[in-house]
């Protein structure tokens, strides 16, 4: 698994993560950014909201790729 990919991600207080069809949703105290969410990934939000986690469908190429790449974009 990636090294990358399985680190827990905090999220600062005052920060809402929302993922869900397709797209990912970030909001915070200095605005909001949003972008597409591949199919391939899951997440997660752990701990009452202060942890978000990114999972992965399989172990393929481009799974293994997006796993990291989105894990470092949140």
């Amino acid at each position: 698994m990636s090294r990358i990919g399985k680190t827990p991600l905090a999220v600062p207080p005052g920060v809402k993560i929302d993922a869900g069809n397709g797209r990912l949703v970030v909001t915070g105290p200095k605005g909001s950014v949003e972008t597409f969410f591949p199919p391939e990934l899951s997440f997660a939000l752990e701990d009452g909201g202060k942890t978000a986690r990114l999972g992965r469908r399989d172990d393929s190429k481009k799974c293994t790729s997006l796993h990291g790449t989105f894990r470092r974009l949140l």
